[in-house]
């Protein structure tokens, strides 16, 4: 332990963070950046911190955990109330997780999550105005804040372990760090941008532009620089995979891929590279058990994992997630919740007497920041430092003191920029073709920079209107128009953007139907449920499949298998179709980049559809998404429109898409997986399916090795 940066006793820590002189409470101002293994303040001072996770606007309430009512009416925290006591308790940074649901203009949490009483204030605020709160009153208090984008949607719906899916592009998720960088980058409380949590399953990490559907380091490289375009002072933390090359650990924390692809940012001495790691009662590993050595194993093998970036003077690695109970008989309890003989006694003891003073005693010898998991009790298999009763654990947060550091001082208030003017986007499908021609548009590209609640209004050329995100107009006549949808942030700002329609005369509308040469959609089959595992490759005429209890395809098991169908459809005549599926089970459907369909539920067979106008010989990319838990599977397209009766889509209308590639709509598979907020899980399998539902606040990590 080196006792001139840390403090073994909390009333230590506390009496000296009130008698610190200014020099000393001075650490830690300013933006940070990097040297080396260290993060230092604007100073040069040598900055670490000791922090906690604070998730819940990751959730489905959307708003941190903890501001509801409690049986005890005096246990009620508001906002204010959970920092002090962070605070007194010597924690100086929160990891606070969100998820993309936060940035709906407009969005606010779910009413429920808060106490009516006192935190009313809380009632009729966004979420990003509930945001602006925290990281105010965290300043106010010397406490740092890294923002952790830590889900897709809010809750525990499975996700495959990417950075976006066919709901959520990656395009929105780099708009949404540019929303945040914009919005804070004048306030040095919020130090870093931890850019994505714990991504697994198909995820990569390669060279630049390769495998770019799965390549994180490259995501990471492109979105951190878009980042840094706006706010460069900004650390950017990246986390490891859960596999490279075959070699597994935890999700977050295997980082062997910067061995072959070092990651460099357009903006030096901002990168700072994140890991988490849990005990043999989170998920019990190979590496926990005492026939390998354990627990003398572990400085090795985290030596090897991530530490070498420390050990190298790569840069600062910080363990953003770790976390326990620390008490035998509420990790025994665990046992009784699960059912079964799980040796939850034994696991009990190899976590809190073996894994815990070591990954403890590893921080300490080699001065590395933390956050622990997590503040508030919600967390099924690590409880919080605050007890049910949310009361503070007080023998918790005293095993921790060994490696908490200094308090820092106050910092902020930071001044938000003035409200700004959106972007406008429009696009339209098709562009051009002969009357009568119906045009798709959509301005689902464009944005603001405040997350104002946005409204759109169209004039398509030829006198007709039309208002909302996306609208279709059919063009009845031969001509050159003009098509313009203008965007009204509701605060002033009004910008438009427009789209040049050629429409010739002659052909559609009454002539008979438009048939292709196509031969059907190719179909890629895999092994798990969510799109990992043995995959096999074919092309199937139709997609019109009963299988039952029969495997689909050879290679492929009976039950817990995906498929992804991929091509172009097209249509025989201009006019609205509307496509329906009946699958056992889950289904999604993309059609021209709009999903149609999302029933990505286990059930039995049941039947969903949806429209869009599409125009006679147009091809159209089509995407259909299908997974299988257990018991009977079954998968079927067909269409309908005005002058097409009901029937399973013909081959001659369906053009396969390339051999290989596993791209879907959107941009990503999201097959099931067992998540939570803020876990890691055994991603896809019966198992994620069975569990999903109960996936909410259970945040169970579960390791790929």
């Amino acid at each position: 332990m080196v006792q001139s940066s840390r403090f073994p006793h909390l009333m230590a820590l506390l009496s000296l963070a009130l008698s610190v002189t200014s020099t000393q409470a001075a650490v830690g101002d300013g933006f940070w950046r990097t040297d080396g293994n260290q993060i230092k303040d604007a100073a040069g001072n040598v900055v670490r911190f000791s922090g906690v996770n604070w998730h819940g606007m990751d959730s489905e309430n959307l708003i941190p955990h903890g501001l509801w009512g409690q049986a005890n009416p005096a246990r009620v925290h508001t906002i204010e109330n959970h920092l002090d006591e962070m605070k007194a308790n010597g924690f100086n940074l929160i990891r606070l997780a969100f998820s993309s649901e936060i940035f709906i203009p407009g969005q606010k949490p779910k009413q429920t999550a808060i106490d009516p009483t006192k935190n009313a204030d809380l009632l009729n605020k966004t979420c990003i105005e509930i945001l602006d709160r925290i990281i105010a009153s965290a300043g106010a208090r010397g406490i740092r804040i890294i923002l952790d984008y830590h889900r897709l949607t809010g809750g525990g719906a499975p996700e495959d372990g990417h950075w976006y899916d066919g709901t959520h592009p990656e395009s929105q998720w780099i708009a949404n760090w540019k929303f945040l960088a914009n919005r804070y980058k004048n306030d040095p409380t919020v130090v870093g941008a931890d850019l994505f949590n714990e991504v697994h399953g198909a995820v990569t990490w390669k060279a630049d532009n390769v495998d770019v559907a799965n390549n994180w380091r490259w995501a990471a490289k492109r979105c951190a620089n878009e980042i840094h375009a706006i706010h460069p002072n900004l650390l950017i933390c990246v986390q490891g995979l859960h596999s490279y090359n075959g070699v597994g650990g935890w999700w977050g924390a295997v980082h062997l891929g910067l061995k072959d692809h070092p990651l460099t940012l357009n903006v030096a001495n901002r990168l700072v590279y994140q890991v988490h790691d849990y005990g043999p009662a989170v998920w019990d590993q190979p590496f926990h058990q005492v026939a390998n050595g354990f627990p003398n194993n572990l400085p090795g093998f985290w030596d090897n994992q991530w530490g070498f970036i420390h050990n190298d003077n790569l840069a600062p690695v910080w363990v953003g997630e770790w976390g326990s109970f620390l008490n035998a008989a509420q990790i025994e309890n665990l046992e009784h919740e699960q059912g079964g003989d799980q040796n939850y006694a034994d696991r009990a003891q190899r976590e809190i007497n073996g894994w815990f003073p070591k990954l403890r005693d590893y921080i300490d010898a080699k001065n590395l920041s933390w956050t622990w998991w997590t503040w508030t009790p919600e967390s099924r298999d690590t409880g919080g430092i605050l007890n049910n009763d949310y009361s503070v654990n007080t023998a918790k947060a005293a095993l921790l003191n060994a490696v908490k550091y200094p308090a820092f001082a106050p910092s902020g208030p930071g001044s938000i920029p003035a409200n700004g003017a959106p972007t406008a986007v429009i696009n339209a499908t098709p562009a051009s073709g002969t009357a009568p021609l119906i045009v798709s548009f959509n301005a689902s590209g464009s944005s603001d920079p405040d997350g104002d609640t946005l409204a759109y209004t169209w004039t398509f050329g030829d006198g007709s209107t039309a208002s909302g995100l996306n609208v279709s107009h059919t063009y009845t006549s031969a001509n050159t128009f003009t098509a313009t949808v203008t965007v009204n942030d509701g605060q002033g700002h009004r910008v438009s953007a427009s789209k040049t329609i050629s429409v010739a005369s002659g052909g559609g509308g009454g002539g008979g139907p438009v048939i292709g040469s196509g031969t059907g959609l190719r179909g890629t089959y895999y092994n798990n449920a969510d799109f990992t595992g043995t995959r096999v490759e074919r092309v199937d005429a139709s997609i019109n499949f009963v299988w039952g209890e029969s495997a689909p395809i050879s290679g492929i098991d009976a039950d817990s298998f995906s498929v992804r169908w991929r091509g172009t459809v097209q249509a025989q005549y201009s006019e609205t179709y509307t496509f329906t599926t009946t699958t056992d089970d889950g289904v999604r459907l993309w059609v021209n980049g709009t999903k149609l369909i999302d029933d990505w539920t286990s059930h039995a067979p049941e039947t969903q559809s949806g429209t869009i106008a599409l125009t006679a010989g147009q091809p159209y990319e089509i995407v259909m998404e299908y997974f299988d838990g257990i018991l009977g599977a079954s998968a079927q397209l067909t269409w309908s429109s005005p002058s097409t009766p009901a029937a399973v889509i013909p081959a001659s209308q369906l053009q396969p898409a390339a051999a290989g590639g596993s791209g879907s709509g959107g941009g990503a598979a999201s097959g099931p997986k067992n998540d939570s907020s803020g876990s890691c899980g055994v991603g896809g399998g019966i198992a994620a399916l069975l569990l999903a539902a109960a996936c909410s606040l259970l945040l169970a990590r579960r390791p790929c090795a």
